[in-house]
């Protein structure tokens, strides 16, 4: 059985403000710049999948633990059409062993992480219309190594969205899903050129030492005492 368990350890907690991005699935821009674009090419047509729990729509996609993590924080990147500033006010997420695992939500608190690119094509590379937000959620999890699949939808004060941009640039080999009105999740393929996507998100917080590397620790601080005395 995987593990993926509430952190309880006074340890791991301490070790927690040391967080640093574990994973990350991929980039949210492929133009750098002021601002940063994440740019629709030819002959993908799909700006953003949705994910609006409004809607009971949701996206999902893999990850690997090589180790275990003390997971603190998970970051999303969406956009909401027509937005100037930070609009989403909350989502849902769950981290599940496969895609074939019944939905459960936890809900969560968001916070801005600020402005990450603008959603445009090749075309329109000034348009402002589709600022994509990192979203980040505080959480308090222990990941033991595996792999996973992380699943969310957001809420958002506007009517159109929340809506889920791609890794940049789309060029196939993806494993992201998604799932429309609460059915099953299937393949999120990008509509013109037919590819499976896959979705940006990091994972941040602490790798957890191995027990052995625990009493290594503690008989360094010994040590260090001693030559203090």
């Amino acid at each position: 059985m995987k593990t993926i368990a509430v952190l309880s350890s006074l340890a791991l907690t301490a070790a927690s403000a040391q967080a640093v991005v574990l994973y990350n699935n991929g980039a949210v821009w492929d133009v750098a710049g002021a601002p940063n674009l994440s740019v629709l090419a030819t002959p993908s047509t799909t700006l953003g999948f949705g994910a609006q729990i409004s809607a009971n729509n949701a996206v999902a996609d893999n990850f690997s633990v090589g180790s275990t993590w003390n997971v603190t924080k998970l970051t999303f990147y969406m956009y909401q059409t027509g937005s100037s500033a930070f609009t989403f006010t909350g989502l849902n997420y769950q981290i599940a062993n496969s895609h074939g695992d019944a939905i459960s939500w936890t809900s969560a608190s968001v916070a801005n992480g600020g402005l990450s690119a603008y959603r445009v094509t090749t075309t329109t590379t000034t348009n402002r219309d589709r600022a994509i937000y990192a979203i980040d959620v505080a959480v308090n999890l222990v990941v033991g190594p595996g792999n996973y699949v992380l699943r969310w939808q957001a809420a958002g004060s506007l009517a159109s969205g929340p809506w889920q941009p791609p890794v940049v640039p789309t060029n196939g080999g993806g494993n992201a899903m998604q799932s429309l009105a609460g059915a099953a999740f299937g393949a999120a393929i990008d509509a013109g050129s037919g590819f499976q996507v896959e979705l940006p998100f990091t994972i941040s917080g602490t790798e957890v030492p191995a027990p052995g590397a625990f009493a290594m620790i503690g008989m360094g601080a010994l040590v260090a005492i001693r030559r203090r005395r």
